[in-house]
């Protein structure tokens, strides 16, 4: 009875760590990437493009514990069709998002004065840069997680359903996939933000913006065009 009790205990914790450990490997699908280094483009500070990830991390997460709730204890299904629907919705996200990116640079290069502003040092002080919208910014990564979380919540909880057999260890499970998503999108985030942060000539940061959503938009009509 002891080594049946220790058994149980240890495959719970066994599959709470693949849990955490899938959750990090799953913030460096391309798509996550793709759509995360857009927003980075924005912010040159260390910290706020960590911050970024962070935030997509949360919204993928409350996605994911959502579907997982009505799965799990209601048995919901997520048909194919519905499947296939989200994914169609990640690409068109990651095209409004590329297109996004270029808008900017084109406004930008329109109003030399907005571009300087937004390349100013992180600590400037001016009335312009405290009136950005910094919770519009968060929302943003975090409504950009929560249609990622929902179109890659069938797949998990397929996963997830035929590893356990209790419903509060997969809810757990869940859980820590979401901790795992947020800690290893904010470290990717970090590290896309890198070129950002380190070019210091106006050419080679528009270059990395420029590809940023090139890559985004050809990664959303490649999604929109499997979803067909």
């Amino acid at each position: 009875m002891v080594e049946s009790i220790a058994f149980i205990g240890t495959s719970a914790i066994g599959i709470i760590l693949v849990g955490f450990f899938q959750g990090m490997l799953h913030a460096t699908d391309a798509d996550h990437i793709a759509a995360v280094g857009t927003m980075v483009s924005e912010k040159r500070a260390r910290w706020k493009t960590v911050l970024v990830g962070a935030w997509w991390g949360f919204g993928h997460s409350v996605s994911l514990m959502v579907a997982g709730m009505l799965v799990i204890f209601l048995d919901f299904e997520i048909t194919e069709t519905t499947e296939a629907r989200l994914e169609g919705l990640v690409g068109l996200m990651l095209v409004v998002l590329g297109l996004n990116v270029l808008f900017r640079m084109w406004r930008d290069s329109r109003n030399p004065k907005t571009s300087e502003l937004s390349h100013q040092h992180p600590h400037t002080t001016g009335d312009e840069l405290s009136r950005l919208p910094r919770d519009i910014f968060a929302l943003r990564a975090i409504v950009v997680g929560m249609v990622h979380g929902l179109a890659g919540s069938a797949g998990l909880l397929l996963v997830v359903l035929a590893a356990v057999d209790s419903k509060i260890l997969g809810v757990i499970y869940i859980g820590v996939f979401g901790i795992g998503s947020m800690l290893g999108m904010g470290l990717m985030s970090g590290i896309i933000g890198l070129p950002f942060a380190i070019v210091d000539s106006e050419k080679g940061l528009l270059a990395v913006k420029f590809l940023s959503g090139i890559v985004s938009i050809a990664m959303g009509v490649y999604l929109t065009a499997l979803s067909l």
